[in-house]
C-alpha cells in the first residue's frame, strides 16, 4: 500500500521541482526520496515523474495524482487534529439524559454553558425518568443524567449536586384554593383526589410525597399514578385532583389550575444531580463536568 511518507514525498517534489530543494524541504538526503518516489510509482502502477529533463516534469498522471495528494495529506492531518481534540475531550459526543421537570429548569443553561464553552462537543439528549437513566448508565447508553437525587443502590456511579426546587400544590381552579392569594394549609388536600407519582417509575417523587403526608397527618384519596409532570399538570387541569409539582414546572399548568403554595412545603427541597460512570471512558465527560462546575 501506498504510505502518507510517499505522498509527502511526492508533493513536495511536485512543488518544489528539485529533488535537492524537495529533500531539504523534508530534512532528509536526496537517496530516501528517490526510493519513496519509485515504491509509490511501483505501488500505483504509473510514471509519476518525467525523469528524462533536467526539470523536474509531472507526467499526464503525475498531474492528476497530485490534486488527490494534497487532499490526502490534509484529510491524513484534519483526522490526526480530530483524534487529538478527542483524546483532549474538547471534541466528540456526549450521550446526555434528563427528566422533564429537570430539564425544563436545567437543560437551556446546560446547552448554552456547553455551547459556550465546548462547541465541538455535540450532545444527544434523552428523555427518560430518573431510574430508567440509572440503568442506561449502567450499560453504557447514556453518558451522563440530570436525575433527581436518587437512594437507590448505584454501585459503579458518581453524584454532583446539581440544582433545587421547591413543590407547590396545583389544584383545580374550582376548588378555590388560594381564592384570597395567600398561601394554605397542606391539609387542604387531606380526604381530597390527588394525582400521585408513580411508585416505580417515579419513586424519588413518589417516597418523598408519601413521607410528606405522613409526616404532617395528610391523607389524599390516590386518583391516579402517573409518570411525567406534564400530563399530571394535565389531569389537574381536567379536574381529576390536586398534585404536589416542583415550582419550576408550574408554567406548565393550564388555565383551569390555580399553582398555590404552601409554606410546609419549604421544608422538603427538591434535590437534583448530575451523575455518571465512575472511570468512564468518553474524555468528553471531564471536560463536560468541569463546564458545568
Amino acid at each position: 500500500m501506498l504510505t502518507l511518507v510517499q505522498v509527502e514525498c511526492f508533493v513536495a517534489v511536485a512543488e518544489e521541482g528539485h529533488f535537492g530543494r524537495a529533500a531539504e524541504r523534508l530534512s532528509m538526503s536526496q537517496p530516501p526520496l528517490s526510493r519513496h518516489i519509485q515504491a509509490l510509482e511501483r505501488e500505483i502502477g504509473a510514471q509519476l515523474i518525467d525523469r528524462s529533463h533536467r526539470a523536474i516534469r509531472m507526467t499526464a498522471a503525475g498531474s492528476a495524482f497530485l490534486s488527490e495528494a494534497r487532499d490526502l495529506l490534509r484529510g491524513a492531518e484534519s483526522a490526526a487534529r480530530i483524534a487529538r481534540r478527542t483524546a483532549r475531550g474538547v471534541q466528540g459526543s456526549l450521550d446526555l439524559g434528563f427528566t422533564s421537570a429537570v430539564g425544563r429548569t436545567a437543560l437551556p443553561w446546560v446547552l448554552r454553558r456547553l455551547r459556550d464553552g465546548l462547541p465541538d462537543v455535540t450532545p444527544t439528549l434523552h428523555e427518560m425518568v430518573t431510574t430508567r437513566q440509572i440503568d442506561a448508565l449502567g450499560n453504557g447508553t447514556l453518558d451522563l443524567g440530570m436525575v433527581r437525587h436518587t437512594p437507590f443502590t448505584t454501585t459503579g456511579l458518581s453524584f454532583r449536586s446539581f440544582l433545587t426546587d421547591t413543590l407547590v400544590i396545583a389544584a383545580p381552579r374550582q376548588w378555590g384554593l388560594g381564592d384570597g392569594g395567600g398561601p394554605v394549609e397542606l391539609s387542604a388536600l387531606d380526604g381530597r383526589d390527588l394525582v400521585m407519582y408513580s411508585p416505580d417509575m417515579s419513586q424519588y417523587f413518589h417516597d418523598m410525597l408519601s413521607a410528606i403526608f405522613i409526616a404532617r397527618g395528610v391523607a389524599p384519596r390516590y386518583a391516579q399514578y402517573v409518570v411525567q409532570i406534564h400530563t399530571m399538570l394535565t389531569l389537574v387541569d381536567a379536574g381529576l385532583g390536586a398534585a404536589l409539582v416542583p415550582a419550576s414546572t408550574a408554567v406548565w399548568s393550564g388555565p383551569n389550575t390555580s399553582i398555590v403554595q404552601a409554606p410546609e412545603l419549604e421544608e422538603f427541597p427538591i434535590e437534583s444531580s448530575l451523575v455518571w460512570r465512575t472511570g468512564s471512558a468518553n474524555p468528553v465527560l471531564a471536560r463536560v463536568l468541569d463546564a458545568l462546575a
